[in-house]
């Protein structure tokens, strides 16, 4: 089965892209820095999606249980080499969260660089920013300055 990383389980990440990953029959993971989020999501074990149907306004909810949750906060280790193995990655966080997954990213970078993890990886990049894919370049540039990695020969 597919599975893909979902880094922000906030309203985009577990609405339109839990959604439609999960309508796809993927296994999803999400990783957040809310504890409290993280804790509420498993203990409940599921979580509801309201569409509304374009042509007639009528409202359906899909019920979401296949998915799996990474405290970013108190597993960060876990995190990174859990996030290092995924093919599809995608990023649902506000603008103030970009510098902390850039950080993410790199430390992922690294950690498939130090364990030959050579398999194509694919990131999707979701918010309303203009310049959202230069930004988290320069950013990942950024720290990876020191260790003299491209991060394209690792993704």
């Amino acid at each position: 089965m597919k599975k893909v990383l979902i880094i922000g389980a906030g309203r985009s990440g577990r609405g339109m892209l839990g959604e439609l990953y999960d309508s796809d029959q993927f296994n999803i993971t999400f990783a957040d820095t809310n504890s409290n989020l993280i804790e509420g999501l498993r203990n409940q074990g599921y979580y509801s999606v309201q569409m509304k149907e374009i042509a007639t306004g009528e409202c359906v909810e899909r019920i979401i249980k296949n998915y799996s949750l990474l405290d970013v906060s108190k597993e960060y280790d876990k995190y990174i080499a859990t996030f290092a193995k995924f093919k599809y990655v995608s990023i649902a966080v506000m603008a103030e969260d970009f510098d902390s997954v850039s950080k993410a990213i790199s430390d992922m970078i690294i950690y498939r660089k130090e364990n030959n993890i050579k398999d194509t990886m694919y990131i999707t990049l979701g918010a309303n920013y203009v310049g959202l894919r230069k930004k988290f370049e320069e950013l990942i540039n950024e720290y990876l300055k020191d260790y003299k990695i491209c991060p394209n020969d690792v993704l």
